[in-house]
């Protein structure tokens, strides 16, 4: 059976995400709209400060999604989370999501890189800790589970 959902929002819808029962579509004004397919109902709308250009359902409480302008603009990412209204909303130079490990990493300017992560008691951020030294990164990337990333002194680490 054909199920049309529809809202009182005129702007194209730019992507989409799903999970189980919950689908998010974004509109290219930066709206979201939370639906629950189980009783085929708009639930939340969200807004994000631009249209989206990545979003992912980690699970049906938590929306990853990433926003940026232009390359030159910082990327924007947004944790919303659906039932609690945990909403944050972070700057970064480079955002990677781990999925299968329900958290992400992220890059700030000065090279350093953090980690967000979705507890019972809400988020927890921390800084990457290498051998018990804070360091600067040169460059990161997600090889399927792990998170591979090159320290300053050329010396490259997997996150696992």
């Amino acid at each position: 059976a054909l199920k049309i959902f529809q809202s009182r929002e005129s702007s194209p819808v730019a992507c989409l995400a799903a999970h189980e029962y919950t689908l998010i579509s974004a509109s290219a004004n930066g709206s979201l709209l939370l639906w629950d397919l189980r009783f085929h109902s708009l639930v939340r709308v969200l807004r994000a400060s631009y249209s989206l250009r990545e979003m992912n359902l980690s699970s049906n409480t938590t929306l990853w999604a990433i926003s940026k302008t232009s390359e030159e603009d910082p990327m924007e990412m947004f944790v919303f989370h659906l039932n609690d209204q945990l909403d944050i909303r972070i700057q970064a130079s480079a955002i990677y999501l781990i999925q299968s490990r329900g958290f992400f990493v992220y890059e700030r300017n000065e090279g350093l890189i953090c980690t967000y992560e979705l507890s019972e008691f809400g988020y927890l951020e921390r800084d990457v800790v290498v051998k018990g030294v804070l360091v600067d990164v040169e460059g990161m990337d997600v090889l399927g589970d792990l998170l591979v990333y090159i320290l300053r002194n050329g010396v490259i680490c997997l996150l696992i």
